[in-house]
Protein backbone atom coordinates (compact mmCIF):
# COMPACT_ATOMS: atom_id res chain seq x y z
CA UNK A 1 0.00 0.00 0.00
CA UNK A 2 1.09 3.56 -0.62
CA UNK A 3 0.48 6.58 1.57
CA UNK A 4 1.52 9.71 -0.32
CA UNK A 5 2.66 12.69 1.71
CA UNK A 6 0.52 15.34 0.07
CA UNK A 7 -2.82 16.16 1.73
CA UNK A 8 -6.11 15.24 0.10
CA UNK A 9 -8.15 18.27 -0.92
CA UNK A 10 -11.94 18.37 -1.01
CA UNK A 11 -12.98 17.29 -4.52
CA UNK A 12 -14.56 20.00 -6.67
CA UNK A 13 -14.82 18.20 -10.01
CA UNK A 14 -16.49 15.13 -11.38
CA UNK A 15 -14.99 12.05 -9.77
CA UNK A 16 -15.80 8.40 -9.22
CA UNK A 17 -17.66 7.44 -6.08
CA UNK A 18 -14.73 5.33 -4.97
CA UNK A 19 -12.56 8.46 -4.88
CA UNK A 20 -15.30 10.23 -2.94
CA UNK A 21 -15.23 7.57 -0.22
CA UNK A 22 -11.53 7.95 0.45
CA UNK A 23 -11.68 11.75 0.39
CA UNK A 24 -14.86 12.01 2.47
CA UNK A 25 -14.36 9.39 5.12
CA UNK A 26 -10.70 10.02 5.74
CA UNK A 27 -9.62 13.49 4.68
CA UNK A 28 -12.74 15.59 5.21
CA UNK A 29 -13.11 14.75 8.87
CA UNK A 30 -9.49 14.11 9.73
CA UNK A 31 -7.63 16.56 7.54
CA UNK A 32 -6.28 18.30 10.66
CA UNK A 33 -5.01 15.00 12.08
CA UNK A 34 -2.21 14.42 9.64
CA UNK A 35 -0.15 12.43 12.09
CA UNK A 36 -2.78 9.70 12.51
CA UNK A 37 -4.61 10.08 9.23
CA UNK A 38 -2.20 10.66 6.35
CA UNK A 39 -3.66 11.15 2.91
CA UNK A 40 -4.83 8.19 0.85
CA UNK A 41 -4.74 7.99 -2.91
CA UNK A 42 -7.40 5.89 -4.66
CA UNK A 43 -7.44 4.87 -8.31
CA UNK A 44 -9.87 6.92 -10.37
CA UNK A 45 -12.96 5.23 -11.73
CA UNK A 46 -15.23 6.27 -14.57
CA UNK A 47 -16.97 9.55 -13.65
CA UNK A 48 -20.39 8.66 -12.33
CA UNK A 49 -21.36 11.55 -10.07
CA UNK A 50 -21.02 15.30 -9.93
CA UNK A 51 -20.59 16.57 -6.41
CA UNK A 52 -22.71 19.40 -5.13
CA UNK A 53 -21.15 22.46 -3.59
CA UNK A 54 -20.21 21.95 0.03
CA UNK A 55 -23.26 22.29 2.25
CA UNK A 56 -23.37 24.83 5.07
CA UNK A 57 -25.87 22.69 6.99
CA UNK A 58 -26.89 19.05 7.22
CA UNK A 59 -30.38 17.66 7.68
CA UNK A 60 -30.75 14.74 10.07
CA UNK A 61 -33.76 12.49 10.47
CA UNK A 62 -34.59 8.89 11.35
CA UNK A 63 -36.52 6.22 9.46
CA UNK A 64 -37.42 2.62 10.31
CA UNK A 65 -35.73 -0.33 8.63
CA UNK A 66 -36.47 -3.94 9.63
CA UNK A 67 -38.39 -2.68 12.65
CA UNK A 68 -35.48 -0.66 14.03
CA UNK A 69 -34.38 2.97 13.69
CA UNK A 70 -31.92 4.11 11.05
CA UNK A 71 -30.09 7.43 11.03
CA UNK A 72 -30.19 9.56 7.88
CA UNK A 73 -27.87 12.44 6.96
CA UNK A 74 -28.51 14.47 3.82
CA UNK A 75 -27.58 17.85 2.36
CA UNK A 76 -29.39 20.62 4.23
CA UNK A 77 -31.87 23.15 2.99
CA UNK A 78 -35.33 21.68 3.49
CA UNK A 79 -35.35 21.07 7.25
CA UNK A 80 -36.63 23.20 10.08
CA UNK A 81 -33.37 25.13 10.37
CA UNK A 82 -33.33 24.19 14.06
CA UNK A 83 -30.12 22.50 15.29
CA UNK A 84 -30.81 19.09 16.82
CA UNK A 85 -28.19 19.67 19.51
CA UNK A 86 -27.48 15.99 20.14
CA UNK A 87 -28.07 12.49 18.82
CA UNK A 88 -30.06 10.29 21.18
CA UNK A 89 -28.00 7.12 21.55
CA UNK A 90 -29.39 4.09 23.35
CA UNK A 91 -26.77 1.97 25.14
CA UNK A 92 -27.36 -1.35 26.94
CA UNK A 93 -24.58 -2.50 29.26
CA UNK A 94 -26.78 -5.51 30.01
CA UNK A 95 -26.58 -6.75 26.43
CA UNK A 96 -22.87 -6.06 26.25
CA UNK A 97 -22.08 -8.02 29.42
CA UNK A 98 -24.46 -10.85 28.53
CA UNK A 99 -22.97 -11.16 25.05
CA UNK A 100 -19.32 -11.02 26.12
CA UNK A 101 -19.38 -12.82 29.47
CA UNK A 102 -22.73 -14.64 29.48
CA UNK A 103 -23.65 -13.00 32.81
CA UNK A 104 -27.05 -11.41 33.63
CA UNK A 105 -25.65 -8.09 34.88
CA UNK A 106 -25.83 -4.48 33.75
CA UNK A 107 -28.58 -2.04 32.88
CA UNK A 108 -31.00 -2.09 29.99
CA UNK A 109 -30.87 0.56 27.26
CA UNK A 110 -30.27 4.01 28.68
CA UNK A 111 -30.28 7.21 26.66
CA UNK A 112 -27.02 9.03 26.01
CA UNK A 113 -26.70 12.39 24.29
CA UNK A 114 -24.01 12.67 21.63
CA UNK A 115 -23.40 16.37 21.13
CA UNK A 116 -23.34 17.78 17.58
CA UNK A 117 -22.55 21.24 16.25
CA UNK A 118 -25.12 23.69 14.92
CA UNK A 119 -24.64 22.64 11.30
CA UNK A 120 -26.67 19.46 11.94
CA UNK A 121 -30.34 20.43 11.78
CA UNK A 122 -33.64 18.64 12.15
CA UNK A 123 -34.88 17.34 8.81
CA UNK A 124 -38.60 17.23 8.07
CA UNK A 125 -38.96 15.60 4.66
CA UNK A 126 -37.40 12.54 3.08
CA UNK A 127 -34.68 13.57 0.61
CA UNK A 128 -36.51 12.42 -2.52
CA UNK A 129 -34.58 13.32 -5.66
CA UNK A 130 -32.02 15.48 -3.84
CA UNK A 131 -28.96 13.22 -4.20
CA UNK A 132 -27.63 11.06 -7.01
CA UNK A 133 -25.20 9.22 -4.71
CA UNK A 134 -25.90 7.44 -1.45
CA UNK A 135 -24.02 5.38 1.10
CA UNK A 136 -25.05 2.73 3.63
CA UNK A 137 -23.00 2.92 6.84
CA UNK A 138 -22.84 -0.45 8.63
CA UNK A 139 -21.74 -0.72 12.26
CA UNK A 140 -19.98 -3.68 13.86
CA UNK A 141 -20.96 -6.30 16.40
CA UNK A 142 -22.07 -4.84 19.77
CA UNK A 143 -21.76 -1.33 18.40
CA UNK A 144 -24.28 1.35 17.36
CA UNK A 145 -25.57 3.16 14.29
CA UNK A 146 -23.85 6.34 15.53
CA UNK A 147 -20.37 4.78 15.35
CA UNK A 148 -19.97 6.23 11.85
CA UNK A 149 -21.96 9.42 12.42
CA UNK A 150 -18.91 11.56 11.66
CA UNK A 151 -18.69 9.91 8.24
CA UNK A 152 -22.43 10.43 7.65
CA UNK A 153 -22.03 14.12 8.45
CA UNK A 154 -18.98 14.45 6.17
CA UNK A 155 -20.76 12.73 3.28
CA UNK A 156 -23.88 14.87 3.64
CA UNK A 157 -21.74 18.02 3.70
CA UNK A 158 -20.45 16.97 0.27
CA UNK A 159 -23.91 16.32 -1.18
CA UNK A 160 -24.17 12.56 -0.55
CA UNK A 161 -27.14 10.89 1.16
CA UNK A 162 -26.09 8.55 3.99
CA UNK A 163 -28.12 6.06 6.01
CA UNK A 164 -26.96 4.02 9.02
CA UNK A 165 -29.30 1.16 10.01
CA UNK A 166 -29.32 -0.41 13.45
CA UNK A 167 -28.51 -4.12 13.41
CA UNK A 168 -29.91 -6.83 15.69
CA UNK A 169 -26.49 -7.19 17.37
CA UNK A 170 -26.33 -3.51 18.31
CA UNK A 171 -25.91 -2.55 21.99
CA UNK A 172 -28.76 -0.07 21.56
CA UNK A 173 -31.33 -2.73 22.52
CA UNK A 174 -31.47 -6.04 24.38
CA UNK A 175 -32.43 -8.31 21.47
CA UNK A 176 -30.16 -10.78 19.69
CA UNK A 177 -27.46 -11.42 22.30
CA UNK A 178 -24.72 -13.84 21.23
CA UNK A 179 -22.85 -15.51 24.12
CA UNK A 180 -19.14 -15.13 23.60
CA UNK A 181 -19.29 -11.84 21.70
CA UNK A 182 -17.58 -11.78 18.32
CA UNK A 183 -16.21 -15.30 18.47
CA UNK A 184 -19.48 -16.63 19.85
CA UNK A 185 -21.29 -15.01 16.96
CA UNK A 186 -18.84 -16.69 14.60
CA UNK A 187 -19.47 -20.13 16.06
CA UNK A 188 -23.18 -19.98 16.92
CA UNK A 189 -25.67 -19.22 14.14
CA UNK A 190 -23.13 -17.21 12.17
CA UNK A 191 -24.50 -17.86 8.69
CA UNK A 192 -28.06 -16.97 9.67
CA UNK A 193 -26.92 -13.83 11.49
CA UNK A 194 -24.83 -12.71 8.52
CA UNK A 195 -27.79 -13.27 6.18
CA UNK A 196 -30.01 -11.13 8.41
CA UNK A 197 -27.40 -8.38 8.40
CA UNK A 198 -27.20 -8.45 4.61
CA UNK A 199 -31.00 -8.28 4.41
CA UNK A 200 -30.98 -5.06 6.47
CA UNK A 201 -28.29 -3.55 4.24
CA UNK A 202 -30.28 -4.55 1.14
CA UNK A 203 -33.35 -2.82 2.60
CA UNK A 204 -31.24 0.30 3.13
CA UNK A 205 -30.01 0.10 -0.47
CA UNK A 206 -33.61 -0.09 -1.72
CA UNK A 207 -34.54 2.87 0.48
CA UNK A 208 -31.76 4.93 -1.10
CA UNK A 209 -32.96 3.98 -4.57
CA UNK A 210 -36.50 5.01 -3.66
CA UNK A 211 -35.04 8.40 -2.76
CA UNK A 212 -33.65 8.73 -6.29
CA UNK A 213 -30.09 7.57 -5.65
CA UNK A 214 -28.42 6.07 -8.74
CA UNK A 215 -25.00 5.23 -7.30
CA UNK A 216 -24.88 3.28 -4.05
CA UNK A 217 -21.81 2.61 -1.94
CA UNK A 218 -21.28 0.59 1.24
CA UNK A 219 -19.04 1.46 4.20
CA UNK A 220 -18.63 -0.92 7.12
CA UNK A 221 -16.53 -1.29 10.25
CA UNK A 222 -15.55 -4.59 11.88
CA UNK A 223 -18.44 -7.02 11.42
CA UNK A 224 -20.02 -4.28 9.32
CA UNK A 225 -16.96 -4.50 7.07
CA UNK A 226 -17.62 -8.21 6.71
CA UNK A 227 -21.26 -7.47 5.88
CA UNK A 228 -20.49 -4.98 3.11
CA UNK A 229 -17.85 -7.32 1.67
CA UNK A 230 -20.39 -10.15 1.58
CA UNK A 231 -23.04 -8.13 -0.29
CA UNK A 232 -23.63 -9.26 -3.85
CA UNK A 233 -23.56 -6.54 -6.47
CA UNK A 234 -21.34 -3.97 -8.17
CA UNK A 235 -21.08 -1.68 -5.13
CA UNK A 236 -18.29 0.72 -4.30
CA UNK A 237 -17.13 -0.40 -0.84
CA UNK A 238 -15.00 0.62 2.11
CA UNK A 239 -14.10 -2.21 4.50
CA UNK A 240 -12.65 -0.96 7.78
CA UNK A 241 -11.12 -3.88 9.69
CA UNK A 242 -13.80 -6.39 8.66
CA UNK A 243 -12.34 -9.91 8.64
CA UNK A 244 -13.71 -13.23 9.89
CA UNK A 245 -11.34 -15.21 12.13
CA UNK A 246 -10.48 -18.90 11.89
CA UNK A 247 -11.94 -21.49 11.65
CA UNK A 248 -14.11 -19.70 9.08
CA UNK A 249 -13.12 -20.25 5.45
CA UNK A 250 -11.57 -16.92 4.32
CA UNK A 251 -13.56 -17.13 1.09
CA UNK A 252 -16.73 -16.50 3.10
CA UNK A 253 -15.46 -13.01 3.92
CA UNK A 254 -15.91 -11.77 0.33
CA UNK A 255 -18.65 -12.18 -2.24
CA UNK A 256 -17.13 -12.84 -5.69
CA UNK A 257 -18.58 -9.54 -6.98
CA UNK A 258 -16.20 -7.66 -4.66
CA UNK A 259 -13.45 -8.24 -7.22
CA UNK A 260 -15.43 -6.44 -9.93
CA UNK A 261 -15.77 -2.99 -8.31
CA UNK A 262 -13.69 -0.46 -6.36
CA UNK A 263 -12.82 -1.48 -2.81
CA UNK A 264 -10.85 0.35 -0.14
CA UNK A 265 -9.59 -1.76 2.79
CA UNK A 266 -8.34 -0.09 5.98
CA UNK A 267 -6.84 -2.00 8.88
CA UNK A 268 -4.49 -0.57 11.50
CA UNK A 269 -1.32 -2.43 12.34
CA UNK A 270 -2.25 -2.24 16.04
CA UNK A 271 -5.78 -3.58 15.46
CA UNK A 272 -6.82 -5.53 18.55
CA UNK A 273 -9.15 -7.83 16.57
CA UNK A 274 -7.63 -8.24 13.13
CA UNK A 275 -3.93 -8.12 13.99
CA UNK A 276 -4.07 -10.18 17.19
CA UNK A 277 -5.28 -13.56 18.46
CA UNK A 278 -6.49 -16.06 15.86
CA UNK A 279 -6.17 -13.44 13.14
CA UNK A 280 -3.07 -11.59 12.01
CA UNK A 281 -2.46 -8.60 9.80
CA UNK A 282 -0.59 -10.84 7.37
CA UNK A 283 -3.60 -13.17 7.13
CA UNK A 284 -5.93 -10.21 6.46
CA UNK A 285 -3.60 -8.84 3.80
CA UNK A 286 -3.46 -12.28 2.20
CA UNK A 287 -7.28 -12.45 2.05
CA UNK A 288 -7.42 -9.10 0.29
CA UNK A 289 -4.77 -10.09 -2.27
CA UNK A 290 -6.53 -13.38 -2.94
CA UNK A 291 -10.18 -12.30 -3.17
CA UNK A 292 -9.97 -8.58 -4.05
CA UNK A 293 -6.69 -8.06 -5.91
CA UNK A 294 -7.88 -4.72 -7.28
CA UNK A 295 -8.45 -3.26 -3.81
CA UNK A 296 -6.71 -0.15 -2.57
CA UNK A 297 -5.34 -0.74 0.93
CA UNK A 298 -4.14 1.27 3.91
CA UNK A 299 -2.48 -0.40 6.90
CA UNK A 300 -1.44 2.55 9.09
CA UNK A 301 0.94 2.30 12.01
CA UNK A 302 -0.33 2.95 15.52
CA UNK A 303 -4.03 2.57 14.67
CA UNK A 304 -6.27 0.18 16.62
CA UNK A 305 -9.64 -1.38 15.88
CA UNK A 306 -11.73 1.56 17.08
CA UNK A 307 -9.58 4.47 15.91
CA UNK A 308 -11.71 5.22 12.84
CA UNK A 309 -14.99 5.40 14.76
CA UNK A 310 -16.66 8.64 15.80
CA UNK A 311 -14.61 9.97 18.75
CA UNK A 312 -17.81 11.23 20.39
CA UNK A 313 -19.10 7.66 20.63
CA UNK A 314 -15.77 6.26 21.78
CA UNK A 315 -15.76 8.87 24.55
CA UNK A 316 -19.01 7.40 25.86
CA UNK A 317 -17.46 3.93 25.99
CA UNK A 318 -14.54 5.33 27.96
CA UNK A 319 -16.84 6.99 30.46
CA UNK A 320 -18.48 3.63 31.18
CA UNK A 321 -15.53 1.28 31.08
CA UNK A 322 -12.51 3.46 31.83
CA UNK A 323 -9.21 1.84 30.91
CA UNK A 324 -11.12 -1.24 29.71
CA UNK A 325 -12.82 0.77 26.99
CA UNK A 326 -11.43 1.89 23.63
CA UNK A 327 -9.57 5.18 23.46
CA UNK A 328 -10.45 8.02 21.08
CA UNK A 329 -7.75 8.61 18.44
Amino acid sequence: SEVPARPVRRPTRTVGLGVCFAAFTLSHRYRHRKRLYPAIEVKRQEPVIRLQAQQTCIDYCEVTLSGRPASVWCPGGTGTGKPIGAYQLQFSTQKLIRSVFGLPFGDGPSEIEIQVDRSVQQGTNLPIGRCSAGVVLVHGLLCTRFDLAHIGEALAAEGVLAIAPEMEDSVSHNDGSAPGGFFGAVLVGRLQAEARRRAVVQEAVEWLKECGVDNVGLVGHSRGGVTVSQMRGPYFRVNMAGFLPPPVDPQENFDPTVADAPLLVICGREDEVCARGPLSLEACQGMVRRFAPQAETWYPEGIGHFALLDPRVIEQWQRRFGIMGPRPP
